[in-house]
């Protein structure tokens, strides 16, 4: 008897939790029915996505977050991530073109830096081997000059002083003559005298014509030096260097202006 009414027990437990699981399913799908016609009812009241490629990528994921009624368009959504993912790559691409642009207007610049110091290392170098020359050059110049200068000065020293002995032994023979005594003597020493004096006018023209010439010599020693400076270039070259710096400065302005990257 006592095993009969056990197995009575289970069984109707059995039948109980049977009952009660099915009508816990129950709930669940009429629960999920309901679901789904909230949902179906939310798409028919969906705004369509901004897919404005243009718009700034901060603005669109913005504006998808915070639209709610937009959460179940997932297909208009990844088309839009895709579409963004796919801009970026581009952009991306256009930003390394602009990054290269740049590196080869610095190399560019690099370049025309590494030219002028050695334009002036060329100068450098140039002046070195022949600042002695150079120098020694224009010492013989103005020794030259001052040569001709100097032996001027003591010619004309030379015949001051000569004068002056005749001048001084007229003096002293007028003071020791009567005024009617012959005078060949006087005569002499005054001849004398005019012939120094016209003889050193004559002889300053020439040292003059000398120091002339020099000068003239020199003139054009220097100016065919100036001349092949010139052909050289070296000098014109770093004076046109010096002028270009700004204009360097300002063409590099320019190259940056002309593509937009201010997205960067």
């Amino acid at each position: 008897m006592n095993n009969n009414s056990d197995d009575n027990n289970c069984e109707n437990n059995i039948k109980e939790n049977l009952h009660k699981y099915v009508e816990e399913k129950h709930i669940e799908i009429e629960n999920n029915i309901k679901l789904m016609e909230s949902c179906s009812e939310i798409k028919k009241n969906m705004e369509p996505l901004d897919i404005n490629v243009n718009m700034k990528y901060v603005d669109m994921y913005n504006n998808i977050l915070l639209n709610h009624k937009n959460i179940l368009n997932t297909k208009i959504l990844v088309d839009i991530l895709n579409k963004n993912t796919e801009k970026s790559i581009e952009e991306d691409k256009q930003i390394q073109e602009h990054l290269d642009n740049i590196d080869e207007i610095r190399k560019q610049i690099n370049e025309k830096f590494i030219y002028k110091f050695q334009l002036c290392h060329d100068y450098i170098q140039y002046y070195n081997e022949t600042k002695s020359d150079m120098s020694q050059l224009y010492n013989m110049y103005n020794s030259n000059i001052i040569e001709i200068i100097e032996k001027n000065k003591k010619y004309n020293e030379m015949i001051d002083f000569l004068l002056e002995e005749y001048n001084g032994k007229f003096n002293e023979y007028k003071q020791k003559i009567k005024i009617d005594y012959p005078k060949n003597y006087v005569i002499q020493l005054i001849v004398s005298m005019i012939i120094l004096q016209d003889n050193r006018s004559k002889t300053n023209l020439k040292f003059k014509e000398y120091l002339i010439s020099e000068l003239e010599t020199q003139k054009k020693e220097i100016f065919n030096q100036t001349q092949l400076s010139d052909k050289i270039n070296l000098n014109s070259t770093i004076m046109k260097e010096c002028y270009n710096m700004n204009e360097l400065i300002n063409n590099l302005n320019e190259k940056l202006e002309e593509g937009d990257i201010r997205y960067i």
